[in-house]
């Protein structure tokens, strides 16, 4: 770059988006939240089909514990469906994708996605919670986290609003 390019006083007509530009932004938004909505859905249809599969070999008629009964409604609510999911995806995803991806690049991306499912799903598991399950989730969570960094977006956010939606639906369907 030229010296007096470098120097050149900023216009606004420089700092406006384009028609172009905006329609790109609106694209990448939509396609964004088509991911999320996507994700939550083959986490609650795939978990659905694992619980079935699960209740149906074992005979069991299925008991779902309740991990924080003792806790006020309002407090599962903000504690499941809003603060667990940020800090969960900053470990779970943020943090060990990225590790791994620091360390090794991205050649080892299937064993950094399987590290991360494998912590996402210890951390998750409580005694009458399905293990496959929460693996579903861990994959899925996972997998979302990687592909919106493939395609050059916000993983972090995109992987958060799966998550928090994903436990809000369990959160009404334990509460209604």
């Amino acid at each position: 770059m030229r010296n007096y390019e470098r120097n050149a006083p900023i216009s606004d007509s420089n700092l406006k988006c384009t028609s172009t530009q905006n329609s790109m932004i609106d694209l990448l938004t939509t396609s964004c939240l088509v991911s999320i909505a996507i994700a939550v859905a083959v986490i609650c249809i795939g978990q659905y089909i694992i619980e079935f599969l699960a209740l149906w070999l074992s005979g069991d008629s299925g008991i779902h514990d309740r991990v924080f009964s003792a806790q006020a409604v309002w407090q599962q609510l903000i504690i499941g469906c809003l603060i667990a999911p940020a800090i969960e995806t900053l470990i779970f995803q943020c943090f060990i994708l990225e590790g791994f991806f620091y360390c090794f690049r991205e050649r080892f991306a299937l064993i950094a996605w399987l590290t991360s499912v494998s912590a996402f799903t210890a951390a998750h598991w409580v005694g009458g919670v399905p293990l496959l399950k929460i693996a579903w989730a861990g994959a899925i969570l996972s997998g979302i986290y990687l592909s919106e960094k493939s395609r050059q977006r916000n993983p972090i956010i995109a992987t958060f609003l799966t998550h928090a939606i994903y436990n809000t639906i369990v959160f009404i369907q334990i509460h209604l």
